[in-house]
């Protein structure tokens, strides 16, 4: 959309030290595109499915400018927290919206195959050499 939108990604306390984003905020101007750099590192051998909740809500920044665009202050108002406070209820949620991704992986043990699996060096005469090649592969 044109709308300026603030998002915060939080990995679930249980995979904090397993997967991260980079970065984990921001403001996502209207119409801008924002890479994401996700990183796994499995502790365990097995697959992994996690359910991670982005927070979206709209951005009220006093500047767009490139060069105070980190620097942006979310203005929360004060009104809204009064009605909030007031009505007993969150009028929150229909500001800010929580969407998930899906991260999927699996951690493995790791291995090499060697190709092929023996080398025969059969007889050599004393002082003659022979070489042989094989494949490592991952």
């Amino acid at each position: 959309t044109g709308v300026p939108m603030h998002y915060h990604w939080k990995v679930p306390d249980g995979y904090q030290r397993v997967l991260a984003v980079e970065p984990e905020a921001g403001i996502l101007r209207g119409n801008e595109r924002h890479t994401l750099h996700w990183h796994f590192a499995p502790k365990r051998e097995g697959a992994y499915a996690i359910k991670v909740p982005v927070s979206i809500e709209r951005a009220h920044v006093k500047t767009l400018g490139d060069k105070h665009l980190e620097e942006a202050n979310f203005e929360l108002s004060q009104t809204m927290n009064s009605v909030e406070h007031a009505a007993g209820r969150s009028m929150r949620s229909k500001r800010q919206q929580k969407m998930y991704l899906n991260v999927y992986g699996t951690g493995s043990g790791g291995g090499v195959l060697f190709e092929p699996e023996i080398i025969d060096f059969g007889t050599l005469v004393v002082g003659s050499e022979v070489t042989r090649v094989i494949k490592l592969i991952n």
